[in-house]
């Protein structure tokens, strides 16, 4: 059920005196601790059942494609974007590794298909602490065309591992050009890190 119609539903078994809306909240977390199919407070998306919970910046509208692939992400009055993928662990590594840049290969890996299979150009990498676990990430531009017009797109991509699943955060802020996309990245920096800092993995 879309949060707009729980929360009408809350107030009405709550009220709307004072304290109704820490007993909606309180309400609306014991409801998702009952539910297996994700949840939305705000900017706050829960899913249960791929055991994970992110906040997503203010004022960007939120989104989910279902499917084998599940995808959960938001999009700003621009066109960028910052999305949440969940990937199978290739079968021949899956039960050895805790941490994603324990995996042989994987960095490296990584780098080649963003050089050579998207054909971007790799700004910078490096690793770094996401919800009690190591992670890698990436930040590389690329010229995406679709029909005689051309964005520049400069994407910022971190990575973790789960029980033998690859948890992927990506971001996408595009441009005219490539000074203008680096421009808007840039401004919008502070928020989209804070965003990524909020992803929670369930123990």
């Amino acid at each position: 059920m879309p949060w707009s119609h729980e929360k009408t539903a809350l107030t009405a078994r709550c009220g709307n005196g004072p304290g109704s809306s820490i007993a909606i909240v309180v309400v609306w977390c014991f409801l998702v601790l009952l539910s297996p199919d994700p949840q939305v407070l705000g900017q706050t998306y829960w899913d249960r059942e791929n055991g994970f919970s992110m906040t997503f910046p203010e004022g960007w509208t939120l989104f989910e494609k279902k499917g084998t692939k599940p995808v959960v992400g938001a999009k700003s009055s621009k066109g960028d974007r910052i999305i949440v993928t969940i990937d199978p662990l290739a079968p021949k590594y899956r039960g050895k590794y805790k941490n994603i840049i324990e995996i042989p290969g994987y960095a490296a890996y990584t780098k080649d298909v963003i050089v050579k299979g998207l054909r971007g150009y790799l700004l910078d990498s490096g690793t770094m602490d996401l919800s009690n676990r190591k992670a890698l990430w990436n930040r590389f531009a690329l010229i995406h065309t679709k029909g005689s017009g051309k964005r520049y797109l400069i994407i910022y991509q971190v990575q973790t591992l789960k029980k033998n699943r690859i948890y992927s955060i990506t971001v996408t802020v595009r441009g005219r050009n490539r000074a203008e996309a680096l421009k808007r990245y840039t401004s919008l920096r502070h928020i989209l890190k804070k965003s990524i800092a909020s992803f929670h993995l369930d123990p």
